[in-house]
């Protein structure tokens, strides 16, 4: 388990080691509210930021137009104080141009994610030479060999699967971190998994999940998780959904990508299930953000009908660096 947060708050370069720490002995990075989020209201700002720290990425949410300039600098000097690699915001249309005369690069967007409008998710990598390429119809070479060499024929692929039939239930939170922690021991341990990759202890995990789950993605979201297990499998996985009430949006995240056909095709099932339950219960959008490297996770949902709307840079933390993430969105209604 992850050590407990201290009550002092630490300094940058203390805070730093923490997070390497964390990074080294665990996989799963527990959310603290009390750590990880914070509010500013002053005369001129109003905004609250999230901080994901096993991903190194500070979400702001902006709750007053204006003031970009004041705003940027309060921000960079939360982002030095958090650690954060990457800061990002969603934003409706109008706040574009402001965002982007301070530096941020408009990466995607989710179309109804504020139920009536669209959201635009607008990022800047403070501190770093990485290019953030803008959100475009024409991707470059490389992400297009990417989506139609490897994710779209993989969907061709998986649409022939049949149901294997198994588990798909819903845990509560406690739950769900036990079969996570579980699932990532089973596979650092296993020696199948080792004899076939020559991976040593806990680098097959490391691979399969390139960085720490169950993070928060919204201060006031509620967190759903689906265990997922074909018959006669000891493996599983986790589908966790974070449902925002109030604008009739979920974010969609795998713990991990599955293992062979009979996980594919249980996933695959699973996805489309919850989106139906979500239209009923009156959900807007759906959207995930995908390492790239998750080829069957991507293949997944673009056979439920997700469309890619944008590419993330840098958006997820593995212990040898940073993934790239796809934004996957549907609309539901």
């Amino acid at each position: 388990m992850l050590p407990r947060p201290r009550s002092d708050a630490p300094g940058v370069d203390e805070a730093n080691r923490e997070r390497e720490a964390e990074m080294s002995t665990s996989l799963i990075a527990l959310h603290d509210p009390e750590r990880d989020q914070r509010v500013i209201r002053t005369d001129d700002l109003f905004f609250s930021c999230i901080y994901d720290r096993s991903n190194r990425c500070l979400r702001i949410t902006d709750f007053r137009t204006g003031n970009f300039p004041l705003k940027d600098k309060t921000v960079l000097s939360l982002a030095d104080e958090f650690g954060a690699h990457k800061i990002y915001t969603l934003i409706e249309r109008d706040d574009i141009n402001g965002w982007h005369r301070v530096g941020y690069i408009r990466e995607g967007s989710i179309p109804g994610y504020y139920k009536r409008s669209d959201a635009y998710l607008m990022s800047r990598l403070p501190g770093s030479d990485v290019v953030i390429f803008p959100e475009s119809n024409d991707d470059t070479p490389e992400r297009k060999a990417i989506l139609n060499n490897d994710i779209k024929k993989r969907a061709k692929d998986i649409a022939s699967l049949k149901n294997p039939g198994g588990r798909v239930q819903e845990l509560d939170a406690a739950s769900a971190l036990e079969t996570a922690e579980a699932e990532i021991k089973r596979l650092s341990t296993s020696k199948e998994g080792k004899k076939d990759t020559g991976l040593g202890h806990l680098e097959l995990a490391r691979q399969l999940i390139p960085g720490p789950v169950f993070q928060h993605f919204s201060r006031d979201g509620e967190r759903i998780f689906i265990l997922i297990q074909p018959k006669r499998s000891r493996s599983c996985n986790i589908l966790a959904l974070e449902y925002q009430d109030c604008f009739g949006n979920v974010k969609i995240t795998f713990l991990r990508p599955p293992l062979n056909d009979a996980e594919i095709a249980l996933s695959l099932y699973s996805v489309k299930k919850v989106l139906e339950e979500l239209a009923e219960i009156g959900a807007v959008t759906a959207f995930a953000f995908t390492p790239e490297i998750w080829t069957d996770v991507n293949a997944i949902f673009l056979s439920c009908g997700f469309r890619k709307t944008g590419w993330l840079t840098h958006q997820r933390r593995s212990p040898d660096g940073y993934n790239d993430c796809i934004l996957w969105t549907r609309r539901l209604a």
